[in-house]
């Protein structure tokens, strides 16, 4: 960018230009220009190019200059471009200058796949073969991430994916395949640790973790996995439970051969299941409150659901008091219900009950007497043999000022006033 005096210079030269000069200023970063020189030019805003106007171009150009560029290769160039023709034409000099072949890379739809089928073992393999090639920590998460928001795009805008007709249409199937919820989690996840990786000392580890967290099926307790897994089970991506699933080993990226991440596991399927029902709303109530936010979870924790009927969700507090707590929070937790069960949601309280504790077992009631009964008791023949007399005790009688002063002093005499003559 111009420094202050030469925009000053140039300014003046704006002003007042030569009639055989034309000036045309290119910035990446129009802001940072001084406001004085914006507001004497005019401003032509360069947007990025369709897919397949670039498609075009490129090949236009390879076959101008007589370049030997595969197919590959080709649809690698259009994904490091990404609509910009200037990025495009760069990274295709490089892929002509190393021979006009695709560089040996790892995909980032390993790790999408793997997050599909929640796999660790893949998710970790191909997160070592790809470490063991050269890629750095940070670069591959920023790919995946890449990758996640393609899938993103896919599903909320598909106008506004910048990818080869064959690639959008083989993103668009793993975005649907992972519902729109799992791919916002894992952008937010992948983010996050993009921002730990700056003063991380094993940056390696933080992704590693990452993707764990992603592909676990029983590793997350927040709404918005709670929500995947409710869009998962209503498209209906079930296995077969009678047949065991057999994960591939990761492939060594050196020898080819199946040794990185050890022997391929056999995982049992999960059985399958449909969208939660009003029952299983109720039976599985304890999953539900793990998902709540932190105090709607620690309040609901001790309320029990009784039954769902018709979106109604009865449900019993353990005394007034806690009824009263938990209300405070209803609008906020039948919100999270609705958004997991996918329908309206009411909960309404019932009368709370006190358990009586098992362990200790009700004490019998003790015997109330009448007033029949008290009036005979006061006033029943006493028998006078059975009077004994009161024991006789030293009498208690307060003893005098100078005698408690003649106990708190001892020794003191006491000394009579000299009477006045």
């Amino acid at each position: 960018m111009l420094s202050k005096p030469a925009e000053a210079a140039l300014l003046k030269t704006l002003e007042e230009p030569p009639p055989h000069v034309v000036f045309v200023l290119a910035t990446t970063d129009p802001q940072k220009v001084s406001e004085t020189i914006r507001s004497r030019t005019q401003h032509l805003q360069f947007h990025l190019l369709p897919m397949h106007d670039l498609d075009e171009h490129v090949r236009w150009v390879i076959k101008d200059s007589n370049l030997k560029v595969s197919e590959a290769a080709i649809a690698q160039v259009l994904t490091q471009g990404g609509g910009s023709a200037r990025d495009t034409l760069s990274a295709l000099e490089l892929v002509a200058a190393g021979g006009g072949e695709a560089d040996e890379q790892l995909s980032p739809d390993e790790f999408v796949e793997a997050i599909i089928d929640r796999d660790p073992g893949r998710a970790l393999g191909a997160t070592a073969a790809a470490i063991q090639r050269g890629a750095d920590p940070r670069m591959l998460a920023e790919e995946i991430v890449r990758q996640l928001r393609e899938c993103f795009l896919s599903l909320m805008a598909p106008d506004l994916v910048q990818l080869p007709e064959q690639r959008k249409i083989q993103v668009g199937d793993q975005a649907r395949r992972m519902g729109a919820s799992t791919v916002v989690r894992a952008i937010e996840v992948l983010g996050e640790i993009l921002i730990e990786m700056r003063h991380a000392p094993d940056a390696r580890l933080l992704i590693e973790v990452a993707l764990v967290k992603l592909t676990s099926v029983n590793n997350a307790n927040d709404n918005s996995s709670l929500i995947a897994r409710v869009e998962r089970l209503e498209a209906g991506i079930t296995r077969d439970a009678s047949a065991p699933i057999v994960r591939p080993a990761p492939i060594n990226a050196t020898t080819g051969k199946v040794q990185l991440g050890g022997k391929a596991t056999v995982a049992v399927a999960a059985p399958s299941a449909g969208p939660l029902s009003d029952e299983q709303l109720v039976a599985q109530w304890a999953d539900v409150v793990s998902g709540f936010k932190a105090l709607a979870r620690a309040v609901f924790s001790a309320v029990s659901a009784v039954s769902c009927i018709d979106g109604v969700l009865t449900v019993s507090a353990p005394n007034d008091a806690h009824q009263r707590k938990a209300q405070e929070h209803v609008v906020a937790v039948e919100a999270q219900l609705t958004s997991i069960t996918g329908r309206k949601i009411t909960i309404a309280f019932s009368a709370p009950t006190a358990k009586p504790s098992a362990a200790a077992p009700a004490r019998a009631k003790a015997p109330v007497a009448t007033d029949e009964q008290i009036a005979e008791a006061v006033f029943e023949d006493v028998d006078p043999s059975q009077l004994t007399s009161a024991p006789t005790t030293k009498s208690t009688t307060t003893s005098s000022v100078e005698e408690q002063l003649a106990k708190a002093f001892p020794g003191s005499k006491l000394v009579e006033k000299p009477k006045k003559k």
